[in-house]
């Protein structure tokens, strides 16, 4: 699984050392599941890029909270 942020004005969002991209081998036997503290840290990680990178842009974040796993 790949959790990454994209921008229409810069690409896939990196600067420096730091890359917005999670990898993600899900499962119990491999990462475990992208949960809500994973996107908190990568929302974190994410606005500091953008904060040392981007100073001067206005930036806003969207979500996408597809369910890609579910149970019945």
């Amino acid at each position: 699984m790949v959790v990454d942020f994209v921008s229409a004005d810069y690409g896939w969002l990196k600067g420096g050392n730091h890359v917005a991209q999670v990898l993600l081998r899900p499962g119990s036997n491999h990462d475990g599941y992208f949960m809500n503290d994973d996107v908190i840290r990568q929302a974190l990680n994410v606005m500091r890029i953008l904060t040392e990178n981007y100073p001067d842009d206005d930036h806003v974040l969207v979500f996408n909270n597809a369910c890609t796993h579910s149970r019945c």
